[in-house]
């Protein structure tokens, strides 16, 4: 990993006390912290970010409705069933720490974020099955106060090796 993401990272684990979670998710919700916009992080403890268990190809999704993160069914209601107008936006992030991300990892991400989308279901995974039942809430009873079509955004952190050269001697 990049010398300075690598320090980065070590000093929003510490600040984040996140020492005694795993690296892989705490690295998940170290990418989070850096893509989603500060006023949904400020709504939420970080850890209540990591998706389930096993969970394929998407390690952190944010519905965002009317500036609020929604969780389900009932949150969307909540906040939309007093609301003149609806605005939607998805974060579908993946997180690596390694230097490379291989092909079948990216297609699962298309994949994990066409299923969700088209709310094909997470059986095996509660909470993305919940997220994806919330968007569908949306859809199925406020569709016409949608301010306009959802903006997804879809992000993949990988930190880089160094491009430089090691000095010469």
């Amino acid at each position: 990993m990049n010398p300075l993401i690598q320090g980065l990272f070590k000093k929003f684990r510490e600040e984040e006390e996140l020492l005694e979670i795993g690296t892989a998710d705490a690295f998940e919700l170290f990418a989070a912290s850096l893509i989603l916009p500060e006023d949904l992080m400020a709504q939420v403890q970080k850890s209540d970010l990591l998706l389930d268990q096993g969970a394929i190809g998407v390690d952190v999704i944010a519905l965002d409705v009317n500036g609020q993160l929604a969780w389900d069914a009932d949150d969307v209601r909540e906040i939309c069933e007093n609301a003149a107008k609806v605005e939607v936006n998805l974060h579908f992030i993946q997180a690596k720490q390694s230097a490379s991300v291989s092909s079948a990892e990216v297609l699962g991400f298309g994949d994990t974020v066409r299923k969700f989308l088209q709310n094909d279901g997470f059986p095996s995974y509660p909470r993305m099955e919940a997220l994806a039942q919330a968007l569908g809430a949306v859809f199925e009873n406020y569709a016409g106060r949608l301010k306009g079509s959802p903006s997804v955004y879809s992000s993949s952190l990988q930190p880089q090796r160094s491009m430089r050269s090691p000095p010469t001697p």
